[in-house]
């Protein structure tokens, strides 16, 4: 994470030099790109973050007086409406089961 904010930060200084230095129309439009790209990436991973949900849990459901609890966090499934759902369902991928694919 901190290689790609790295990464991000020499983009936005080398648009902001280029816009500097060049009177031309494309230094504006990259800059205005690089300024853009952090709200453009939290608007296309939002749908699939508000579909995930956690599920809390005890754990044991039952504890008598003086035993051991606990939770458990897990994610559950996207919610998705009828239409979305495919026929052949969805499978979790990876460590996260906010991830779902065909």
């Amino acid at each position: 994470m901190a290689r790609r904010r790295g990464a991000y930060a020499l983009l936005l200084a080398a648009a902001l030099l280029f816009h500097l230095f060049d009177i031309g129309y494309l230094a504006c439009f990259l800059l205005a790109l690089a300024l853009t790209l952090p709200v453009l990436g939290m608007l296309l991973s939002l749908p699939a973050m508000l579909r995930c949900r956690l599920e809390l849990q005890a754990e044991p459901t039952g504890v008598e007086r003086g035993g051991e609890a606990g939770w458990s966090c897990r994610p559950s499934p996207p919610v998705w409406s009828g239409a979305e759902r495919p026929a052949g369902g969805w499978r979790p991928m990876g460590l996260s089961g906010c991830l779902w694919r065909r």
